[in-house]
């Protein structure tokens, strides 16, 4: 039986350059290695526009590309409006009629065994799709994306952090209704899994991002560690809030004890603000072009996150780079690792201090550290393990 899948996203997945679209892109990635057909169908956002001459650089891995104009840009007026409805307003704002026109024209003229949203936030489509199609519908759950405003909330403050709350807790009353309504759900993480099948979802599976591997989990990397390093897209909530506690929170501290060491932060959409805190110890940049060039010279990576949920592919990628990671308790959330034996977990900045110090006391502990992480994610991430599993989802 042919297997030919519709993926509806909420973002055009290529190029790879943040989380969002590599988590999506390794996917369809993985179905092509395994024999599935993949058309896709996405918004291009205002937040994550890809441009005319881009769009024409369509990976091989996907067979038909379409992509609608959003404009879904937060308005007050509109938010405001929403205390009054029952659709919860992050969700709302990408019900498109245009987008929800060209689906239509989708399902008219193509048959497909399985149609998978990507996240929460396109499920206000599922209704059409259950009215013209009898593929299986799939949910591919990138989060449990209340917690994450939930946990915003919880570290904002005065009108923010009520905003903030309200949108959490109507988002969360809406996933809870929603999710239920699909024929599976494909969580990334055993957390989000357990919390999936709490409210009641059918079928629910943990199918985490998988990659393709350069073994170069034994490069070398200085001993002690000089050269750390944080990437993420930061117009994400979380990942300014974490970069911007960590600067002012736990840096100084830093410097102050280990004045010959590095910290390198880049990412896509760096605020213009965070440029004029460079100093000796501190880089700042933007987007890189590059993830491996950029990794190769750096010692370990910090993931100082302090709301979220998910899984965070920038620790897949830097465990299988060989480099060590220090995280917080949520940053490693999703990720079966162990602290001490295949990361440094830090949550408070005496525990920073703590685990930078534990770096630089023993080179044999820190080899055996990136061995035991390398062997862990690789096991786990590996391309391969998917394709062996491929009945298991898709029943064929």
């Amino acid at each position: 039986m042919e297997l030919k899948v519709l993926h509806i996203c909420n973002r055009v997945p290529f190029p790879a350059r943040d989380g969002g679209s590599i988590g999506i892109l390794n996917m369809i990635k993985t179905y092509y290695a395994s024999g599935i057909i993949c058309d896709v169908l996405a918004m291009n956002t205002y937040k994550s526009y890809v441009a005319e001459d881009e769009l024409k650089q369509k990976p091989e891995c996907i067979n038909k590309l379409w992509t609608i104009d959003i404009h879904n840009k937060i308005n007050y007026v509109t938010l405001f409006f929403s205390l009054f409805r029952r659709t919860a307003y992050l969700i709302q704002r990408y019900s498109n009629n245009i987008f929800r026109d060209q689906l239509r024209d989708i399902l008219l003229e193509y048959k497909y065994t399985h149609i998978i949203f990507e996240g929460i936030y396109v499920s206000s489509y599922l209704e059409i799709c259950q009215q013209m199609s009898k593929a299986k519908f799939i949910l591919r759950a990138h989060n449990v994306e209340y917690e994450i405003w939930d946990r915003v909330a919880h570290s904002s403050f005065f009108v923010k952090k009520h905003i903030i709350q309200f949108l959490a807790n109507q988002l969360q009353a809406n996933e809870k209704k929603i999710s239920v309504a699909f024929d599976e759900v494909w969580a990334i993480t055993t957390d989000d899994a357990q919390y999936f099948e709490s409210i009641g979802c059918r079928h629910v599976k943990i199918l985490p991002t998988h990659f393709e591997w350069v073994n170069h989990g034994t490069n070398k990397i200085n001993f002690p560690p000089i050269n750390y390093y944080h990437i993420g897209a930061m117009d994400w909530l979380p990942n300014i809030q974490a970069v911007n506690w960590f600067i002012e929170k736990v840096l100084p501290m830093v410097i102050e004890r280990f004045s010959n060491i590095n910290f390198h932060f880049a990412g896509l959409k760096m605020p213009k603000i965070l440029f004029q805190r460079k100093s000796r110890n501190l880089e700042i940049s933007g987007f890189v072009s590059n993830i491996t060039d950029f990794i190769a010279t750096k010692d370990a990576l910090i993931v100082p996150l302090l709301s979220g949920s998910g899984l965070r592919l920038k620790i897949i990628e830097a465990m299988a780079a060989g480099k060590l990671v220090i995280s917080s308790t949520i940053g490693m959330q999703g990720i079966d690792a162990n602290p001490n034996i295949h990361y440094i977990r830090a949550d408070t900045p005496k525990e920073w201090i703590a685990a930078i110090e534990k770096l630089n006391t023993s080179e044999s502990d820190n080899e055996k550290m990136r061995m035991e992480a390398y062997k862990l994610v690789t096991k786990m991430y590996r391309l391969e393990s998917f394709i062996e599993k491929r009945k298991y989802y898709f029943g064929v």
